[in-house]
């Protein structure tokens, strides 16, 4: 177990030297420093990690509901929207949300999605614009836009080579393989909302 005991703003600080913006993640990046340099004091030279993990192997939740929804099975939407509300003690609001996000138009849905969480995660990326694939504003998003357009503009190298540059560790993320995002895309809602748990397929795996 590593625990970051820096003193949080010395340590952005710091890290702006390898960065051309604000390192990602805050509150998470000196811990993942931490860990680099526990593996550079080992002589380790490769950290493996799971940074693609959360859009794939271990995705789900609510938003799958959606995904029974386009599916037309309603019965099972019903379902599971019940379970989840008794086992994972959710709110209707957010069950309701999670199961129309993906049909409403991008400008409705992305000002109810700042106002629930704030800046999304795909806004801060340093991929070409030209290179991006996004959707039209006034475009209704599908179930796994979201997910496939992090995929898209993730871009890993810029925290790993910084990560690299301040400790000699070269981070590797078995998660990125093409193999394995396109079978975890290709999973039925069931994979990641079952029973009304959240993520049942890491949870057996594990």
């Amino acid at each position: 177990v590593v625990r970051n005991t820096d003193r949080y703003l010395p340590s952005i600080r710091g890290m702006s030297r390898y960065f051309q913006q604000p390192p990602p993640a805050h509150f998470s990046f000196p811990w993942w420093l931490d860990m680099a340099k526990i593996v550079s004091g080992r002589g380790g030279k490769v950290l493996l990690n799971g940074g693609h993990g959360n859009v794939v192997i271990s995705y789900g939740g609510l938003p799958a509901l959606a995904r029974y929804l386009e599916a037309g099975r309603f019965k099972d939407w019903m379902r599971e929207m019940a379970m989840a509300r008794r086992r994972e003690a959710v709110r209707i609001r957010g069950l309701l949300f999670n199961s129309a996000r993906p049909f409403l138009p991008e400008k409705i849905g992305g000002m109810l999605s700042r106002i629930a969480y704030g800046l999304p995660a795909v806004a801060v990326t340093f991929v070409r614009k030209e290179w991006r694939q996004e959707p039209q504003p006034s475009a209704k998003l599908g179930y796994d836009s979201a997910r496939r357009a992090m995929i898209k503009t993730y871009d890993a190298g810029w925290r790993k080579r910084g990560i690299f540059a301040l400790t000699g560790v070269e981070e590797r993320d078995p998660c990125g393989d093409k193999d394995l995002i396109e079978f975890c895309l290709s999973l039925p809602p069931e994979a990641h909302l079952r029973q009304g748990r959240i993520k049942p397929l890491i949870r057996e795996a594990l």
